[in-house]
């Protein structure tokens, strides 16, 4: 979130004597019993547990304790939580000083004494478009064993007087004995001390609002002189959160407490007043920056013609502003290069700098929309990679992303101009199906949803015309069409690679749906900068073992392009929702031109499996000396119920089963056959 502004900071030497704050310095004394422990009665199977969790966060100190003691209970959990990795986000986070040790079964305690590692883990564009670089601390426990203890702690720390923002996350990939969190806000009782969010409100209460299951123990507000305010919980048995593929955001799913600042609003009470004046003072930033309609119109004349219809220049004005520099996918600029080089406060600066950060282009969007005489409107959401919009949680930063809408012929279009290669027409998948604040042709501010991705709009198209040999080998040409979410995804994505790293990131997802042992070289990209386009690659293919012999016979795959996931959904049980990051369509079409000596002597059936959900079709044909194979795959929804899971799994099953049947290929007399 935005950071909070810290204005005056109070006298804290009473917190720093605090012993709560030096807890982290001495390890906690070890119980016999957990020495000998073997299993936990609790988790049974369990790999490993954690016996004991703590977590400190302190607001005026601007840094976060942890401590975390682990019971390795099998090779499995040895060979898993002996790497210890430490997520942090290096541009606004820096990491202290890391102590670790092991604890065998006998009591011996060996210290870690190595060193620790960054590695980045992602860099690219959060929610807004910024460009972040998350990394993790790496290190190595020394000489675990199955029945060893392993315990570390570590501090994260950030200089500036900022408010990170906290949040517990409760739940853990581990089953926890005992966890132990406590909060540390500004303490409001001084006179002193104060803050001001984004809009120069100033904040005296911290709320919160948990997100456990009913009948759990609750944070509470504990007042301290000594230590300061605190709000702490004491929580035990917290079972493990299972991971799976295809599954909404982690955070949203795990057990867990928000924490955030109010001007005297709790999360029970207040709500509506609140979002009605959060409402106020975005529009009120929107129009000021946006500025006056006159003074654009003449520019957004200079990109239009007087003769284009409503859509007409509303794309060309997209394409126009699509064109400037996109400081949210540019490198992050210095704190010098910023203050001597003044980043735009308005519409027109965007325009005469020629840059902006991806909610500057979208406004300047609207700004010429409007100028040009057509009705257009902002709209703020909240992205869906992370967390989604909760109406309780009292802090105006949870709508991180801004949006246009124009209205043509009485109809609304939704466009992403502020991302970067985002067409006209599309919204990028994080800014889809989401909530958020919108301006309308009434004046006033509502509550609404962007529209649902729609699957057409979603497509990657794979065509192969390939020459099979005797010897069941299959060469030839593949060409690959990128369109929509798909191609705005790969485009972003080579923003931060050279062209070496473009070329082996294609030719290796392509290898991914090829059998194993295939050969991918890519011989042209088209389209890298063009989003009005679909992205463009051929490649050369050689798969060494596409047929197998059986006898005088060949048999053949029918599909030479797997699904994206051979078999996403192969367990018998799900615990949490099905989530796509969109709907998506896998059109593929493959032509393959057989030798003199081989023949078609049967083929499968035509497959198809419809669901109100999705579809699924393979139609292979032939003539002569050549095999079609026409295969789709139609994913409609992005977001499913665990109680729609069974449906789901059958269905992918049915896929899986298509993609795997074989046309069976005779030798006649004059040749033979000579596959493995």
């Amino acid at each position: 979130m935005p950071p909070l502004r810290l204005l005056v900071l109070a006298c804290f030497a009473s917190l720093l004597l605090s012993p709560a704050l030096f807890a982290i310095d001495d390890w906690q004394p070890v119980d016999p019993a957990d020495l000998k422990l073997t299993s936990e009665p609790k988790q049974p199977g369990a790999d490993a547990v954690i016996l004991y969790r703590e977590e400190i966060y302190n607001d005026l100190l601007k840094f976060q304790s942890n401590y975390v003691r682990i019971k390795i209970l099998t090779e499995k959990g040895k060979q898993r939580w002996s790497d210890v990795e430490v997520q942090y986000d290096r541009g606004s986070v820096k990491i202290g000083e890391i102590k670790a040790r092991t604890v065998h079964a006998d009591g011996t305690s060996i210290p870690f004494s190595g060193e620790s590692f960054d590695k980045t883990i992602l860099k690219g564009h959060d929610a807004t478009g910024k460009l972040r670089n998350i990394l993790v601390r790496a290190f190595t426990l020394p000489q675990v064993e199955v029945g060893s203890i392993i315990e570390y702690k570590y501090t994260l720390r950030w200089d500036d007087l900022y408010y990170m923002g906290s949040s517990w996350m409760i739940q853990d990939e581990l089953y926890q004995r005992k966890a132990v969190f406590k909060y540390f806000p500004f303490n409001f009782g001084s006179t002193s001390t104060y803050l001001q969010d984004s809009r120069g409100r100033n904040l005296n209460n911290v709320s919160w609002v948990p997100f456990l299951p009913a009948g759990s123990v609750q944070p509470k507000y504990r007042e301290d002189r000594i230590q300061g305010n605190v709000i702490e919980m004491v929580i035990e048995q917290v079972p493990a959160f299972l991971e799976e593929e295809y599954m909404p955001p982690s955070d949203q799913l795990k057990y867990s407490v928000r924490f955030f600042y109010t001007n005297g609003n709790s999360a029970s009470q207040g709500a509506d007043d609140f979002w009605k004046q959060e409402a106020k003072y975005w529009e009120k930033d929107v129009e000021k920056f946006i500025g006056h309609r006159d003074r654009m119109a003449a520019v957004a004349a200079q990109m239009v013609a007087a003769t284009d219809t409503p859509e007409q220049k509303a794309q060309k004005i997209y394409a126009e502003v699509q064109k400037l520099e996109n400081l949210s996918y540019a490198r992050e600029r210095t704190g010098a290069e910023n203050k001597s080089n003044k980043l735009p406060v308005s519409a027109e600066e965007v325009l005469n700098q020629k840059r902006g950060y991806r909610s500057d282009i979208n406004r300047l969007f609207i700004s010429l929309a409007r100028g040009a005489g057509l009705s257009a409107y902002a709209m703020n959401v909240s992205t869906r990679d992370r967390w989604l919009f909760q109406r309780m949680i009292l802090n105006g930063d949870q709508l991180n992303s801004e949006i246009a809408i124009v209205e043509i012929s009485g109809k609304e279009i939704f466009l992403d101009p502020g991302t970067k290669f985002c067409p006209y027409g599309f919204l990028y998948w994080k800014r889809t199906g989401v909530q958020g604040m919108r301006q309308t042709s009434s004046g006033k501010i509502e509550f609404a949803r962007t529209p649902q991705p729609d699957y057409k709009d979603n497509m990657v198209n794979r065509t192969g015309t390939m020459k099979l040999s005797e010897s069941g080998e299959l060469t030839g040409k593949v060409n690959v069409l990128f369109f929509g979410q798909e191609g705005i995804d790969h485009r972003l994505e080579a923003l931060r690679n050279d062209e070496q790293q473009r070329k082996k990131d294609l030719e290796d997802e392509l290898k991914q749906s090829l059998p194993a042992g295939s050969t991918v070289t890519l011989e042209q990209v088209t389209n890298w900068d063009d989003a009005t386009k679909p992205l463009a690659a051929r490649f050369d293919v050689s798969v060494s073992q596409f047929a197998s012999s059986a006898g005088k016979r060949l048999l053949v795959p029918t599909t030479l392009f797997r699904a994206r996931n051979t078999q996403p959904f192969a367990h018998p049980t799900r615990v949490q929702p099905v989530y796509f990051f969109y709907p998506y369509m896998d059109v593929d079409g493959l032509t393959v031109q057989l030798p003199d000596t081989v023949h078609v002597e049967q083929l499968p059936k035509m497959e198809k499996d419809t669901h109100d959900f999705a579809a699924y079709l393979t139609n292979p044909t032939s003539d002569k000396q050549t095999l079609q194979f026409h295969r789709e795959l139609l994913m409609g929804g992005f977001v499913f119920p665990v109680k729609d899971y069974p449906e789901i799994k059958t269905f992918y099953e049915h896929v899986n089963a298509g993609d795997e049947q074989q046309a069976i290929l005779s030798v006649s007399a004059n040749g033979q056959a000579k596959a493995n």
